[in-house]
């Protein structure tokens, strides 16, 4: 009986491995954010594993997807592409829910240039190389 359950547990750790979205952290929340009156699905990382690991590794990022990190009070902060395999649009927002910068389609070859908000922000979101410009988004626009 006990070889069975080491079987069974065995064979559902290596089951879940192969099955389990690689890059993706499983126990990631995520919501949906608007901007203006584009909506955006995102994977929220506010623990520092999340914020360390980011998009790192992905092979891609859907139109209408992102990832949203959570600073628990507003700072600079600094961004780089370590590990990434696609180009992204850094958007800094304050604790208003303000943007107040956004670095445009950064490569994958920048690495390890770091790219800063240059004032406090308490959210960043990645997106899809060029998403800000073909939706409008601007300095200024708010996030709900």
């Amino acid at each position: 009986m006990r070889a069975l359950i080491v079987i069974g547990v065995t064979l559902f750790l290596g089951a879940s491995a192969v099955f389990l979205p690689k890059g993706k952290d499983v126990q990631t929340e995520q919501r949906i954010i608007r901007i203006g009156n584009q909506e955006l699905l995102v994977e929220i990382a506010d623990t520092r594993q999340l914020q360390i690991r980011g998009l790192s590794g992905r092979p891609s990022l859907g139109e209408r997807e992102g990832m949203l990190f959570v600073y628990e009070n507003p700072q600079a902060l600094s961004f780089w592409m370590k590990d990434m395999r696609f180009a992204i649009d850094i958007i800094w927002i304050d604790e208003y829910k303000t943007i107040v910068g956004i670095a445009p389609d950064i490569s994958p070859d920048t690495f390890p240039q770091t790219f800063s908000s240059g004032l406090p922000v308490q959210y960043v979101l990645e997106i899809s190389a060029g998403w800000a410009d073909r939706y409008g988004v601007i300095v200024g626009d708010r996030i709900d």
